[in-house]
Order: C-alpha cells, then structure tokens, then sequence
C-alpha cells in the first residue's frame, strides 16, 4: 500500500505560468488553466514583481486574480489581491485562473506576474486570501485604482457595495481619524458606527471596527457613519477589505 500511494504522488503533475503586464491595461492579462486527472484540492501560489519607480507613488500598483473552480460543468468564481506568497485553495476538475492589472492609467513599466497550481491545500495561516478593493460603486469595473480610503465627516454616512459571488466570508473595517495631527485618536470610536444592509446581523458597533468579523451571507453593502457630535472638521477614515474563502 505504501509503495502505491509513493508512485501515485510522483505522477501527480504541477503547472506554472509567468508574464508580463502594463499598469492601466485593462486588456491585458496572464492566464493559467488546467485539467486534473481528478477531482480534488489545488493550491494557487501567485507572485508580483514589481520593479522600483514602476509607478509614482500616488498611482500604486494594484493587481487582482480571477480563479474559477469547475467540477462537471458547475463553477464557483474567487476574486483575490494578490502579492508575493498569496495562496487559494480550491477543490475542482478543472481551473481557469487570470491574472490582471487594475491600477489607474497613467503609464510606467511593465511588470512580472506569475502563478504555481499544485496538489493539496494551503498552509492554515493568518495570511489568508483577501480582497482589496474600491467597493464605493455597485459595479466594481467603476471601481479602478488604489482609492479604496472613504472620509466620511461628522453627521455623515458612506456605503460600501460587497462585491457578490467571489466568496467573501468575512470583513475588517479599518477605521481612524483623518487628520492624526488634530490629535483625533481621542475616543474617536465613541463616535462611529455602521450596519450590513439586507441582514438581519445588521448593527456594527464600535467594537466591530479595525478587526476580522463574519460577513452575512445576505448582505449587500455596509454603511459606515460618523456621529454629529465628532469634533475633528477632518473626519474618520474607512476602509473594507474582504476575507476570501480558499
């Protein structure tokens, strides 16, 4: 038995791919797919190459993969940031994975990506797939670029649109004051609060900022708000990024 299970993982067979994309380029993208002898659990590991002065500082770099998991002619679709060393676990007969550029336009060098798919899941770490991206708008190709900070004043309120059908299980609001220098870390959380629109899991308190929790399965936005009493003219910073399953 033992000799069976050693020849059955020496024939087990890995894929890779690399290439080269533009800031900006919309049209542009790297893709691996691949055919499984069978069906069961693949890890992608993705990298980002990113030379220095690629891009000047206010138009960042921001790259995205689109992984979709096949089995008998059904598919589930995971949206992911990627940077060196992120990883997505997926269970399927097949996988169709396309890495793409969503930076704004505004030139700069071209830039390396690339994607290892092998057998078996990834490690159980913190570091698990997420999703950064600008959510202020109901369709995410209005959503290009790094502008993902929302300033929202006192008396104010700002939603953010939860990008469906790419997995998301969880969500950190990052939250702080706009103007740090005014000395706004001063029981700013007393001022701030926010709700899941179409759940029933919908209040957030101030405690439920600046760490992971559990994102309802039926909500369709968040709304973050600053109470009228907030002192600062320069608001609270926010900003949702979106834990993938994988």
């Amino acid at each position: 038995m033992l000799n069976q299970r050693i020849a059955r993982s020496i024939q087990l067979k890995g894929w890779s791919v690399t290439g080269d994309l533009l800031p900006g380029a919309s049209a542009e993208s790297v893709v691996l797919q691949a055919q499984f002898k069978e069906i069961g659990y693949y890890t992608l590991q993705f990298s980002v190459d990113i030379p220095p002065g690629a891009l000047a500082e206010a138009n960042q770099i921001f790259t995205l993969a689109r992984i979709t998991w096949t089995v008998e002619g059904n598919s589930v679709t995971r949206l992911v940031s990627i940077n060196n060393g992120t990883a997505v676990s997926g269970m399927g007969q097949s996988v169709h994975a396309e890495i793409f550029d969503w930076s704004l336009p505004g030139g700069g060098a071209r830039y390396r990506v690339g994607t290892l798919l092998a057998p078996g899941t990834r490690p159980n770490s913190g570091n698990f797939p997420n999703l950064s991206i600008n959510t202020q708008f109901p369709d995410i190709e209005d959503g290009r670029g790094l502008d993902l900070i929302a300033t929202v004043a006192a008396n104010g309120l700002q939603q953010f649109f939860i990008p469906p059908n790419v997995g998301i299980n969880s969500v950190f609001i990052y939250a702080a004051p706009a103007d740090l220098a005014a000395g706004g870390w001063v029981d700013y959380e007393d001022f701030i609060s926010g709700s899941f629109q179409n759940s029933f899991q919908s209040r957030l308190s101030k405690d439920s900022f600046n760490k992971w929790i559990p994102l309802p399965a039926a909500a369709t936005e968040i709304q973050v708000a600053v109470g009228a009493g907030y002192p600062l003219a320069g608001g609270v910073n926010f900003t949702p990024i979106y834990g993938i399953e994988g």
